[in-house]
């Protein structure tokens, strides 16, 4: 009988532990851990938004919300982060002002958007859900006169704003296109510029994106207190990469890191080998 001891033991830990996750293995956890179902709106707007290839963004108002779309081709902005404001009603009357609607233009926002609250996480009043708040924000950015309903996406309403420029653009005459290669690096193609146009590029300003043609490289300058830019240094038409300069050190570790773990394999294969053929 003593012998059937350790393995009774065994089974009856195992049966204790399937006990103490039978809510994950039964679908029954809650709070953090209890399961979301995407609402089929989010999915239709995704669906909407990853078919247009253009570059735009999204504003969301007041703020996105966790089943919201985003990409590098179509990032997702908070109104609230934006405008650093952190009520409905202060985001609203700054989508009134006309200068915002040159400001969204300017970053490339295609759509301001109020997010259907799925989770009861965002139009809260004395911290629970109030959805008269929620159609109230609605109607608000619903009168805004530059802003277009387009409709088909069920409790998520969604608006379009009027001529936003692309991801990169010029401060003056000729064209200009772009290549994502990745977050810190692009191609820029322009035609029929003039010197000291300017190139804007829609992202907040960093000294260190620098564009880099042939023998010149050009800093970013800060363009309506907002964004970065480049002063072309010529006529014509040439193409830049434009690059987020500290990028080369974390490459550079990458490099360090690689061929250091590449040392220590050969060092580790060197010295078993010797071993085994000395022992």
């Amino acid at each position: 009988m003593k012998k059937y001891i350790p393995q009774v033991f065994i089974l009856l830990v195992v049966l204790y532990l399937l006990f103490l996750i039978r809510p994950a293995l039964l679908g029954q956890l809650t709070g953090t851990f209890q399961p979301h179902t995407v609402p089929p709106e989010y999915t239709k707007l995704e669906k909407f938004l990853d078919s247009q290839k253009q570059f735009s963004r999204t504003l969301w108002v007041p703020t996105t919300q966790r089943f919201g779309f985003y990409s590098s081709t179509h990032p997702a902005i908070s109104a609230e982060d934006l405008f650093h404001i952190s009520s409905v009603s202060g985001v609203i009357a700054e989508l009134k002002k006309q200068k915002t609607k040159n400001m969204l233009q300017e970053a490339g926002v295609k759509y301001v958007i109020v997010p259907y609250d799925s989770e009861g996480e965002i139009f809260l009043n004395d911290r629970k859900y109030d959805n008269a708040e929620y159609l109230s924000t609605i109607n608000s950015v619903g009168k805004i006169t530059y802003l277009t309903p387009i409709p088909g996406f069920g409790k998520i309403a969604v608006f379009e704003v009027p001529s936003p420029n692309d991801h990169f653009w010029l401060q003056g005459g000729g064209s200009v296109s772009s290549t994502f290669i990745n977050p810190t690096k692009y191609t820029v193609d322009v035609e029929n510029v003039k010197k000291g146009e300017r190139l804007v590029f829609s992202e907040g300003y960093d000294k260190y994106w620098t564009a880099i043609l042939p023998n010149t490289q050009i800093t970013s300058k800060l363009y309506n207190n907002l964004f970065n830019s480049f002063v072309l240094p010529q006529n014509g038409s040439y193409s830049l990469t434009i690059f987020y300069t500290p990028q080369k050190w974390v490459d550079m570790g990458l490099w360090i890191s690689g061929l250091t773990a590449l040392a220590i394999g050969i060092y580790f294969i060197s010295y078993f080998m010797y071993r085994k053929k000395y022992a």
